[in-house]
Formats: C-alpha cells, structure tokens, sequence
C-alpha cells in the first residue's frame, strides 16, 4: 500500500474526472489477459522503469544463480504495474478536503513466483522431516536448514521488489494527473509506503522472532500505516499504538464476507451501482465480484452514521464524491476517492492504530482479478 497527500484541494479537481481516470490508466499498466501481449506488463519499459530496475538487478542476478527459473519471471515486465485483484489506484479527498494518492500493490509475478517456489520446497522438506504434520501446507523452514536461508534472501528482495514498484507507479500517477490538473501541486507533502503481506526479523516479548504479517500492517508506535476500504467506502490513513499484543501489527484492509463467485450471483448491476453511487467507476458485470457489500468494510454512509454514533468524526458526505479505476481490464474500473481517517474509535482499539485521515475515493483503479493468495507472496 502507498499513499500520499498533495497541495491540491478538492476545489482544484475538474468536474469531470473521467479524463483523469484515462490518463492514469494510460500511465500505468494493469489488469490481465492470456496471450503474448499482456496490458498488465510493460511490452518495452520506459526510462523510469528501466532505472528502478538497476537498484534491484544484481541481488536478482545472484539469485537467478541459485534459482534460474527466475530469469523466466516477468520482473522488469511488471515494475510499475498495478496487476489484477483487488490492486487499485485511488485519487481521494480527505476531511479537510485535500487532494490524496493511493494505490494498492506489491511484488507482482516474480514476488508470486518466489513465494509459490518456496512453499513446494517447504512441502518438500516436510515429507522428508516433517511426517508428522497434519496438512502439508503448514510446512515450514527451521532455521538454519537447507532452504531457510535462500528463502529469507529472496522473500527480502521482493519485498524491496514491492515498495519500488509502489514509488514507480506514484509518480507515474502523480505525472499522468499533471497533464489534467493544470494548477501546479507539490506531492509527498505526507507519505505512507507499507507491506501488507510479509516477513520480518523482530523483537516481541524479549525473543527475537521470524514474523510473517498476512493481510496486516506493521503498527509499531507512531508509525503510518493504510487500511484501504472497499470499493465505494473510505479508506484509513493510522498511527500505530504500538500494543505489544498484537505483535504491533495492524488489520490491511476489507476481507471478503463471500466468494468471488457468490458475490456475482447474489448483486446485481442495480445493486452494484447503487453501491457506488457518486464514484466514477467501472458499472458492469465484470467488477460486480469487488462490489463494496462483497467485502466486510461498511459503506460509506454506514460508515458516517457509525462514527458520528462513536465521535470518531464528524459527518460528511465526501465518501460520496469518488473515483475507482479497475484493471479487470485494459480500460479498467475505476473510483474516486477522498482521504479520511483510521476509522471508528471502537476500530482503532482492536486494530492498534488511531485515526490520522480517513481518505474517499473519487477517482480509482481497480484490478478486476485476484493476483494471488499465497501466504508467502509479497505485497
């Protein structure tokens, strides 16, 4: 996850925010479609790309070494790419009307691949070491076996895979809205750049640990940290309390309450768009699978009717003004949305977070497919 606050005020954004959308899109590959010509990679990466990829290039070399399948990977392909899933692109407003970049992505294909190469080495191992487990995929590395390791250098390099290909398409997004929004901002005025789905040496409880955060954050005190919101709700902007209980870790964002496939046969184009009612989105049959009800986030006037409830916030209808772009496909869905905060104080206790800014999307790109659920997988 990434997001940055600008100088621009919501008064500086054009009525018609489908021209900021197309130029995003154009800027950023997304999406996926079978077949040599993938718009969710790069065909020739541009300068920018190409620069990123040196800083990463020699600890990738020295692991293709080890491992030469990972030559065959898309690694510079997918640098500055959002991919597919619930990966997006948001242009929000915060409570104070300010004008926020977020975007949600990691380590793409070669992240995925590393992570699904280790997990059969794990199962591997297990069968030879491990018999006595009661499924296979709770195989694991012990420290200072085989694999342990290679793993630890390679889930590390993609996860430095992630945070770039994160910076790469902020300003790509920063650049394309330039080209719309003719009043000049500054960017990065504040910026949050985290994992959600990694592993870290750490301290808890006075034992140095292996932690592995899947769908979190890490919370330490004072630290930023994003919970992104469902497609039509408010994402969270927080500062972690550093509650030792809960490894200083923070929840990422909307779980799903239903399947993909459920969700499709339960919600209705009718349903969906006035779900998303107010947010220049993508409204068809081909997203209905990311509709907000699929997810266990409120939506937004939930969301202001509770928090007025808690006095986390005040009530405002700025949820309602939103953009999402979708890379389902090439042209992608998309939502706009402004930036908010870390949510319900009821939230924020059990999430070791407190609220900053609680971003609503008005302009947002959406990845139509799922990327991946392996544990191992960075993003």
């Amino acid at each position: 996850m990434m997001a940055c606050k600008t100088t621009l005020t919501a008064e500086d954004l054009p009525d018609n925010l489908g021209p900021l959308r197309a130029a995003i899109e154009r800027a950023v590959p997304h999406g996926r479609q079978p077949g040599n010509r993938d718009p969710g990679a790069w065909q020739k990466p541009p300068g920018s790309v190409n620069t990123a990829w040196a800083q990463l290039e020699p600890e990738f070399t020295e692991l293709c070494r080890d491992y030469p399948k990972l030559a065959k990977t898309n690694h510079i392909q997918h640098l500055g790419t959002l991919g597919s899933g619930n990966h997006f692109i948001e242009v929000c407003l915060d409570e104070a009307g300010a004008v926020w970049f977020m975007l949600h992505s990691g380590s793409r294909g070669v992240g995925n691949f590393i992570g699904t190469m280790f997990i059969e080495l794990a199962k591997q191992d297990a069968m030879r070491h491990q018999a006595n487990l009661p499924d296979r995929d709770l195989a694991y590395f012990e420290e200072g076996s085989r694999y342990f390791g290679d793993y630890v250098r390679a889930v590390g390099w993609a996860q430095k895979f992630a945070a770039t290909n994160r910076e790469v398409m902020m300003k790509r997004v920063i650049e394309a809205a330039k080209t719309v929004i003719h009043k000049n901002f500054q960017a990065h005025t504040e910026a949050v750049n985290c994992h959600h789905n990694y592993v870290q040496k750490e301290t808890h409880f006075g034992q140095e640990v292996w932690l592995t955060r899947k769908g979190a954050v890490s919370a330490k005190a004072g630290q930023l940290g994003i919970i992104p919101g469902s497609m039509g709700a408010r994402s969270y902007i927080v500062r972690g309390k550093g509650n030792a209980d809960s490894f200083e870790s923070c929840s990422h964002g909307a779980g799903r309450v239903m399947s993909r496939g459920d969700a499709k046969r339960q919600f209705t184009l009718a349903d969906h768009r006035a779900a998303t009612e107010g947010v220049e989105c993508r409204k068809d049959k081909d997203v209905i699978d990311e509709t907000p009800a699929a997810s266990g986030l409120f939506t937004p006037r939930q969301w202001v009717a509770k928090a007025v409830r808690q006095g986390a916030i005040k009530a405002q209808r700025a949820a309602r003004t939103r953009v999402r772009a979708s890379a389902a496909t090439p042209s992608g869905p998309w939502r706009t949305a402004f930036p908010s905060g870390c949510g319900q104080k009821a939230r924020a206790r059990r999430c070791n977070a407190r609220r900053v800014s609680n971003p609503a999307p008005i302009c947002a790109l959406l990845a139509g497919f799922l990327a991946t659920t392996r544990p191992t997988a960075v993003a």
